[in-house]
C-alpha cells in the first residue's frame, strides 16, 4: 500500500512542531522567572543574616526593611511587591515563620515563594501551607 505525503499534511506536521517548541519555550520561561524570585529572597535573607543577629527583631513593613539591608527586590510575579508579615517575628529564633512571600501565584506554574524567619526560602501552593 502506498500513501502520498500531501504539502497540506506536512504544513500540518511543522505546525505541530513550532506549537510544541513554543509551548516549551513558555513553560521554561515561566519556570525560569519563579526561580529567579525565590533566588531574589535568597539574596534578602542573606542581606538579614549580614545585618541582624539571631533574635533580633524583624522589620515589619518594606520601608524598614529597606533601611536594614537597602534595596528589596520585587517578586517575579508582575513586578509586585513582597507581601511582609505585621507581627513582631525574630530572625532565627523560635519556630519557623512566615515573613516575606509573593502575594500572587506564580502565572501557570503555581506556587508562591516564602522567606521563613529561619532563613530559608519555601516554595509552597499558599501561605497557609507553610505552618509554624
Amino acid at each position: 500500500m502506498h500513501m502520498d505525503i500531501t504539502k497540506s499534511t506536512l504544513w500540518g506536521a511543522l505546525a505541530l512542531v513550532v506549537l510544541a517548541i513554543a509551548i516549551f519555550g513558555y513553560r521554561s520561561y515561566l519556570l525560569s522567572s519563579r526561580d529567579e524570585c525565590g533566588k531574589r529572597l535568597a539574596s534578602i535573607a542573606t542581606r538579614l543574616d549580614r545585618s541582624l543577629k539571631p533574635g533580633d527583631t524583624l522589620p515589619v513593613n518594606l520601608s524598614e526593611l529597606r533601611k536594614v539591608i537597602g534595596d528589596v527586590p520585587t517578586s517575579t510575579v508582575a513586578n509586585l511587591p513582597y507581601g511582609v508579615s505585621a507581627e513582631t517575628l525574630r530572625w532565627r529564633q523560635g519556630s519557623r515563620r512566615p515573613y516575606l512571600w509573593d502575594t500572587k501565584l506564580h502565572p501557570k506554574v503555581n506556587g508562591i515563594h516564602i522567606l521563613a524567619t529561619d532563613g530559608k526560602v519555601y516554595q509552597m501552593k499558599s501561605l497557609q501551607d507553610l505552618s509554624p
